[in-house]
């Protein structure tokens, strides 16, 4: 898990952003989405994104601690599958 998550954090700080979340979420929908499908794609990535930040309680306009996606995954329930959905682990 920590490997990925360094793997996620792009600028190296130690937490995500909505636009890392955002990126993402953008990537993972490219499974299951043609690229004639961007509008879609994108409403879906930012609710998706969304989502994400409200399973980690924590607001958009923060950052995402890893320790937090950490936890939540390694807890499991909805809040992990998702994050996993999302990290490509599923």
């Amino acid at each position: 898990i920590d490997i990925f998550l360094k793997i996620l954090d792009k600028d190296g700080n130690g937490s995500l952003s909505f636009d890392e979340v955002y990126e993402l979420s953008l990537n993972s929908l490219d499974r299951y989405l043609n690229k004639e499908d961007l509008a879609i794609k994108e409403k879906l990535a930012n609710a998706f994104s969304k989502i994400i930040f409200k399973f980690c309680d924590v607001d958009i306009d923060s950052e995402i601690k890893m320790p937090i996606i950490k936890e939540k995954i390694i807890l499991g329930g909805e809040a992990a599958e998702y994050l996993e959905m999302f990290c490509g682990a599923s």
